[in-house]
């Protein structure tokens, strides 16, 4: 898909704001079949973000600095737990249907602004490695 795909910004972009809108929809959840239904479709926009954002970091950083950058995604992917104790703790304070209002609003607030002033995002992918040259 690397190697084919063009525009893994805008991928990212799209799979983030179906993530938020998702979580719109699971608090409005009329039964628990919905919300197993919605938690589902998030899971998969979610993992479908994650292999993208990948995908797009190792394309567009220069290998020499690959290792580091995996370093900075790793520290931040291990304060996810951090992270789920004080979305618990907003849900404790205000309910889970408010938690998830303002959660998704903030999340897609910030992506508005990440879409306004990232505009390369939205682009086509320049990778940071030259082609390899075509034998043909």
């Amino acid at each position: 898909l690397g190697a084919h795909f063009r525009h893994h910004g805008r991928a990212v972009l799209i799979f983030a704001v179906a993530c938020h809108l998702t979580g719109f929809g699971l608090a409005f959840a009329p039964s628990l079949l919905g919300t197993w239904a919605l938690l589902a479709l998030a899971g998969g926009f979610a993992a479908a973000l994650s292999m993208m954002q990948a995908n797009l970091m190792m394309i567009v950083t220069p290998p020499e600095a690959r290792g580091r950058l995996v370093g900075v995604e790793m520290v931040f992917g291990g304060a996810y737990p951090l992270g789920s104790l004080l979305v618990g703790g907003m849900a404790e304070a205000m309910g889970a249907f408010a938690a998830i209002i303002v959660l998704t609003s903030i999340g897609l607030g910030v992506l508005g602004a990440v879409i306004v002033a990232v505009p390369s995002l939205r682009g086509r992918t320049q990778s940071a490695v030259a082609p390899a040259p075509n034998p043909a």
